[in-house]
């Protein structure tokens, strides 16, 4: 499994989600891992 580390100053939490979100098709079978407050944004 392969695991990737997600940190987003504040500004760019949202360009973050629409990334993950038109990324949707490679995420299976990915370990995302998020600092606090990017976690809690992206939840």
């Amino acid at each position: 499994m392969q695991n990737i580390a997600l940190i987003a100053h504040d500004a760019k939490k949202p360009e973050l989600a629409r990334f993950l979100k038109s990324h949707e098709d490679w995420l299976p079978g990915v370990n995302l891992l998020a600092t606090g407050r990017t976690a809690e944004f992206l939840e």
